[in-house]
């Protein structure tokens, strides 16, 4: 059960830090802000905006990962390839365009982002993992 709680809690943290930084983000480079956004999509997003989100979900991705080997009973690396796998599995409607609003991001983000966030888990549980407790 703890493995469980590990991967959801990485998770969790990584949503977490996704949510505030996208509405920081926003808030920051899309015109209008977030009152604009909640209106709709902007006809065009800025370049930056996408830069920007590529940067806090691989953040985010990083401290889950980090969360995750620290919170793992055992075998920090194989919690941490369940939460890539699980990152994995809830991108591909993404991916594949399948969610509102996915046909307006660049086809490159759509990839990209799963890249990035599968692999700043790994290295955050990676370096989590290389810490000696004494």
């Amino acid at each position: 059960m703890r493995s469980i709680i590990c991967v959801v809690a990485g998770f969790v943290v990584m949503m977490a830090v996704v949510i505030a930084g996208t509405a920081a983000a926003t808030e920051l480079i899309v015109p209008g802000g977030l009152s604009a956004a909640a209106a709709g999509p902007p006809e065009s997003t800025p370049l930056n905006y996408y830069a920007a989100n590529l940067v806090v979900s691989a953040m985010a991705a990083m401290l889950g990962g980090w969360v995750t080997a620290r919170m793992a009973p055992s075998a920090e690396m194989v919690h941490v390839g369940a939460l890539a796998l699980l990152m994995l599995l809830m991108s591909i409607p993404t991916i594949l365009g399948y969610l509102p609003g996915s046909e307006l991001q660049p086809v490159w983000y759509r990839y990209t982002l799963p890249v990035v966030g599968i692999s700043a888990a790994l290295l955050g549980g990676w370096l989590r993992s290389r810490v000696v407790v004494t």
